[in-house]
């Protein structure tokens, strides 16, 4: 092999060498989110006790009834991954929830449009999860029988594609959403939520993975790669 052809191949593996580095580097830098806290949605018609302000200490969050919303606008394709955990059941039934709420959307009532991704707890051990659109007005998947034991940690982990497509898995194991659920928004804010007023769901280590075309970068340089190496080939080989 010549001195110009090892010098152009050498130069074509460094710079995909870099790329791949920076496309690795690109999709495992996680985005800071910012809460803020919400106040009892006006709009809220329930004559109970209406829970505490959230709160949020960096990615540590306790919901006791009052939502938080990201400050920052995302959009697909990214992770989304946390740890939730109920410490102790009320009288009453409760969930954990996770909005994808329109960016811009109004903060002083109950979130509407969002798509919702439920852990709903029962009293009577018919716990289950659920994901519905327009605060409950149509389920898109479940309910699904999934068990939430007090003083458990569970990671979740919520995918969505570049055209919305959402997959959920908990603890590793993905619960089998349906098609029909699909994240409609160019860009949305993140909104989390618990029910009922008097349990107080803690949220840590939550993070947005986002995913850019890595697959792209890696393309552009093999295809560069073997570009330089088709023309620099030996005549008659």
């Amino acid at each position: 092999m010549s001195n110009f052809r090892t010098h152009h191949l050498s130069a074509y593996l460094r710079t995909f060498v870099f790329l791949a580095v920076c496309s690795w580097v690109a999709s495992t830098h996680a985005q800071t989110v910012t809460w803020q806290d919400l106040p009892w949605p006006a709009d809220q018609n329930w004559g109970g006790p209406q829970g505490q302000p959230a709160v949020t200490n960096g990615n540590q969050i306790t919901l006791t009834g009052q939502d938080v919303l990201s400050v920052q606008s995302f959009s697909g394709p990214l992770t989304i991954s946390y740890d939730v955990l109920l410490p102790a059941k009320s009288t009453t039934d409760g969930s954990f929830e996770t909005f994808f709420v329109p960016t811009g959307e109004g903060t002083s009532n109950l979130p509407n449009p969002d798509i919702e991704l439920q852990m709903n707890e029962n009293q009577a051990g018919n716990d289950s999860l659920t994901v519905a659109k327009d605060r409950g007005k149509s389920v898109l998947w479940g309910s699904n029988p999934f068990s939430i034991n007090t003083q458990t940690v569970y990671h979740v982990s919520i995918n969505l594609t570049g055209n919305g497509q959402v997959g959920w898995s908990i603890n590793g194991n993905d619960v089998g959403l349906s098609n029909s659920v699909v994240v409609p928004y160019s860009s949305f804010q993140l909104r989390l939520s618990s029910w009922q007023p008097t349990q107080a769901w803690q949220v840590s280590n939550f993070a947005v993975v986002p995913e850019p075309a890595t697959v792209t970068l890696l393309g552009a340089g093999l295809v560069g790669l073997f570009a330089v190496v088709r023309r620099r080939k030996p005549s008659g080989s």
